[in-house]
């Protein structure tokens, strides 16, 4: 969503209280808090707005390992058996995804065990692994054997 830069503020004001700094846009809003308040200081900002070139904002993708556990419970919910499971490698530009996404890779990579039995133990950035896909994709790097029930 793009602005018309004409829109935008072209200054800001900073008041100085006894609590802290607040900050104002909107010169009514700013009338209506000196009104209250005529001991308090006030600093002007003019703005200047200058093109930014998006992709400098942008998070890069990068490789993350993350290694599962995977649990199986009695009827009653308590832990019978907690034992390493499968690591895969997740090309993401958003860390905050990964639970979600290594879940759904062994899902794939295993269909038959529920996914409810997995859980993240560790995930990190992969040490020199150049992203090898693109958003979201993954690939199993450690294998393995589900036990027999």
């Amino acid at each position: 969503m793009s602005h018309s830069p004409a829109a935008l503020p072209t200054e800001i004001f900073a008041v100085r209280t006894p609590w802290g700094l607040k900050t104002f846009v909107n010169r009514g809003a700013l009338t209506t808090f000196l009104t209250s308040n005529p001991d308090a200081e006030v600093l002007r900002a003019e703005i200047q707005f200058t093109p930014v070139d998006a992709a400098e904002l942008t998070r890069p993708v990068r490789v993350y390992r993350v290694n599962l556990r995977y649990q199986t419970r009695r009827p009653n919910r308590t832990l019978e058996r907690e034992i390493a499971g499968p690591a895969f490698e997740i090309c993401t530009a958003k860390p905050f995804t990964l639970p979600r996404l290594v879940i759904e890779a062994a899902k794939r990579a295993y269909p038959e065990i529920p996914s409810g039995s997995w859980f993240v133990a560790t995930r990190r950035v992969a040490a020199d692994v150049e992203p090898w896909g693109s958003e979201g994709t993954s690939r199993q790097v450690k294998d393995f054997t589900p036990p027999t029930v």
